[in-house]
Parts: C-alpha cells; structure tokens; sequence
C-alpha cells in the first residue's frame, strides 16, 4: 500500500506539468501559424497593389491615346513655359480698343530638340470654353530651342470695343515640335478676363493732328482776309472819277526833233476862252470911252 500510494502522489504531481508542456507546444504552432498567415497577405496585398497600379497606368496610356486619336493636343512633359502680361500689368481686366502684349518663356528640359512654331490667342465663352467668341492672328516664330536652353516669345492683339464692360475666357496657346515631329500645345494663360473702358491720355498723334488743323485753319484765314481786302481797294479805285490833268510843266519836253515850221504856239480851250474874254473886255471898254 504504501508503494501503490507512492506512485500515485508522483502521477498526481507529474500529470500537470505534462499538461502544460502539451498547451506551450500547441501554442507556439498557433502562433508560427499566424505569423505565416501575415506574410501571405502582405504578399497578396503587394500583388493586388501592383496590379492596381498597371491597370492605372494602362488607363492613362489608353486615355492619352484617345485624346490623340481625337486630335486635342497637350503640353511636352519636357518643356516648361511661363507667362507674363507686359501691357496691361493686370491680366484680369483689358481694356477695349488698346493692344494687350504678352511676354512666354520656354525651356527645354529634354534630351531634344525643340520647333517652337506658332503662338495664337482666342476670346472664349466664359461657361464653356468650347465656344469662339473672336479669334486673333497666330504670331509663327520657327524657332528652334536647344535642350537646356530658353527662349522668350511676344504676343499682342487688341480686344474688339464691342466686348467693352462683358467677361470672356481668354486662351492663349503655344504651338511647338519635338525632334521627332510630334505637335504639342500648351495653353500659357487659360482664364476669365474682363474687358473695360478704354484707358483716356495724352496721345501724341491727336495733338498733332490738332495743330496742323489749326494751321491750316489760320492760312485759309490769311488768305481769305488778303482777298477780301484786295477786292475792295479794286472797288475804291473803280469808283473814283477820272480826272484828267494834263501837262503841267513842259519845260521836261524835248522838241528838237521837231521841225520849226511844225511848231505852233497852242494853247488850251480854257485859256482861249480867257484871252476872248479880256479881249472883249478891252473892246468894250474902249468904245465907252
């Protein structure tokens, strides 16, 4: 009994420390189990991530070739342009009537090449920008930009008077070639600008336009007063009597060149007239007496 009872207490004693070795064995499989549970979603998560990423991708490239197929153009990943409003120096507001100059600088940023051809300007819809409302003269360059060079490009136009005080979309785009003869367009400046009042100074080519009119003014003046006035002296001088005076001195008269016998003593009517008188006069006064 006592050896029967022995070996039970050791059983008793020896049973629950096999018990906990089995449960720590058992765990620790748990637990390797879940740690590769971990690293095969991570892995599946990779894969659905990559494969999310190639399907955007290909997205883009069939959205890019769309957009060529349909015609509409797009900037060069290798160039960069920048826009500056030179006249006026507020891009928002133009004024009707007065040349708006642009200043666009280009940079290649690319291993080739580049054919800047052309540069245009339109007046849009300001809620959609699909509608014209006026189209300006496209400005061509055919310059070529060197890989890491800059160019710089002008552009004016003038806004109709008759857009005065309404909003409209401005666009502006850059036509330019890669070595490889592929189009792109940027669109510089694509916003909504208002159009107002025209700006009022001095212009040079009014004021001078003033004077010669009031030159001109001032000669037809002059010459109409020196025709007035000699047209009415004419008229004074016609109106007078002529009066005829004759020879008042003859001592100024040569008559050497006259034969002698041709000269003859005359005298005018008035002194005759006076001769008969005082000769009458005499007569009568001698038969009285």
């Amino acid at each position: 009994m006592k050896i029967f009872s022995t070996f039970l207490l050791v059983c008793l004693v020896a049973f629950p420390a096999v018990m906990l070795q089995s449960s720590n064995g058992v765990a620790y499989a748990q637990e390797d189990e879940v740690i590769e549970d971990a690293d095969v979603a991570s892995e599946d998560e990779a894969l659905e991530d990559a494969a999310t990423e190639e399907t955007l991708a290909e997205a883009a490239a069939e959205a890019e070739d769309e957009e060529e197929d349909d015609g509409i153009l797009k900037k060069s990943p290798d160039a960069a342009t920048q826009l500056l409003f030179v006249k006026p120096d507020d891009s928002g507001n133009l004024a009707a009537g007065s040349i708006a100059n642009v200043l666009v600088g280009f940079k290649n940023t690319g291993k080739s090449n580049f054919h800047v051809n052309a540069m245009e300007a339109s007046f849009r819809y300001p809620q959609d920008f699909n509608y014209f409302i006026q189209n300006f003269t496209a400005v061509k360059f055919d310059k070529v930009v060197e890989p890491a060079r800059q160019a710089s490009f002008e552009y004016s136009f003038i806004p109709s008077e008759n857009f005065n005080g309404r909003p409209f979309g401005l666009v502006i785009s850059l036509h330019y070639q890669d070595a490889e003869g592929k189009s792109f367009m940027d669109s510089v400046f694509n916003e909504t600008v208002n159009i107002t009042d025209p700006v009022e100074g001095f212009d040079s080519e009014i004021f001078f336009l003033y004077v010669t009119l009031a030159a001109l003014a001032l000669l037809l003046c002059v010459v109409l007063q020196q025709t007035l006035f000699s047209s009415a002296s004419k008229r004074l001088t016609s109106s007078k009597p002529k009066v005829e005076m004759g020879t008042q001195n003859n001592g100024d008269i040569d008559y050497d060149w006259i034969p002698k016998e041709h000269l003859t003593r005359r005298t005018s009517p008035r002194r005759r007239g006076n001769k008969s008188d005082s000769a009458g006069s005499a007569g009568s006064g001698s038969g009285s007496e």
